[in-house]
């Protein structure tokens, strides 16, 4: 079993030797998530990135961390980092769930045409990804465009029966939140 107190001792440890190992910070941040120690990974997470930006996971992980902590705005300017670093890797595809944490940072600061922009993006990247149809649909929603905001609903209920996505006539579902990366 995964002992995240442990993975916390033994990243303190291997940072004592390693203190500029931009990885032992992010390994560190993911453990304290995992622990609900949200400030003190988000630290972690930030000293990560500051030693090495490039990676895009740990501007995801700060991205999601700042939405635990209700910073929705900060959290959407690190999931636009996340998606930077992705698209500068010819080899990357961004991840799905970037474009969830960044559609929900958004839906959170109410910029219903802006997350939908985003969500136009990750669908491009992720046709059949059920969760940003129905996010789209919910933003769409927002915005009084209910023939469009069903269409997506409808998309995410047939891609993903088993996640019970519906459409309430007079209300959207409230967006389930993001799933870390794989």
């Amino acid at each position: 079993g995964r002992d995240p107190g442990g993975a916390v001792t033994a990243r303190d440890a291997a940072l004592a030797v390693a203190p500029e190992d931009a990885r032992l910070h992010v390994h560190r941040a993911n453990a304290l998530t995992a622990l609900r120690r949200w400030k003190e990974a988000l630290s972690a997470c930030e000293r990560g990135i500051a030693i090495d930006p490039g990676p895009s996971f740990p501007h995801f992980l700060q991205a999601e961390l700042l939405l635990d902590l209700e910073r929705p705005a900060e959290a959407a300017a690190a999931a636009r980092a996340a998606l930077e670093c992705e698209r500068r890797d010819p080899n990357a595809k961004p991840h799905a769930e970037v474009y969830h944490t960044l559609a929900d940072a958004l839906i959170s600061l109410t910029r219903w045409n802006e997350a939908e922009r985003e969500l136009d993006g990750g669908l491009k990247a992720h046709p059949e990804h059920a969760e940003l149809s129905y996010l789209r649909g919910y933003a769409r929603f927002q915005q009084k465009r209910e023939a469009e905001a069903r269409a997506d609903f409808d998309v995410a209920c047939r891609r993903a029966p088993e996640e019970g996505y519906t459409w309430y006539g007079e209300e959207a579902a409230e967006p389930k939140p993001a799933a870390a990366p794989p």
